[in-house]
């Protein structure tokens, strides 16, 4: 388990939230929670979910369940990493537990907020590789 407390901690997100803590234990059926502080406000997000499996490089499923629930049960996540000709595709699927959850949460706005950590992800990898 890996427990990670890191005050006012670097975010992917474009909002005033920092990442407070985070809680990973890597393993299938291990488990990971993540809280964020919304640095005005001073509220609190957290999440957390299980490892259903773990294939590297390549491959991480989990669920998905946020401790304060904005949509009924919890998601499946997969994150997919494609490499080919040196450029390496991160693709990552939701399922949610009905049609009506998946459409609350595409009416939510959330997609704007994940896109923007993916673009702030893109930005901090290149200065990665250009290091």
């Amino acid at each position: 388990m890996v427990t990670l407390e890191t005050g006012d901690g670097e975010s992917l997100e474009p909002y005033p939230r920092r990442s407070r803590a985070s809680e990973i234990d890597l393993k299938v059926g291990g488990a990971y929670r993540y809280i964020w502080r919304h640095t005005a406000k001073g509220t609190e997000m957290g999440l957390h979910g299980v490892f259903r499996e773990i294939a590297p490089p390549g491959r991480l499923v989990h669920t998905e369940q946020f401790d304060q629930p904005w949509y009924p049960g919890e998601a499946l996540v997969t994150y997919a990493l494609i490499e080919q000709g040196g450029r390496t595709t991160l693709t990552c699927t939701i399922l949610y537990d009905s049609r009506e959850t998946r459409d609350t949460v595409l009416k939510s706005g959330m997609e704007r907020g994940v896109a923007a950590s993916y673009d702030r992800l893109d930005e901090i990898l290149t200065e990665f590789v250009a290091n």
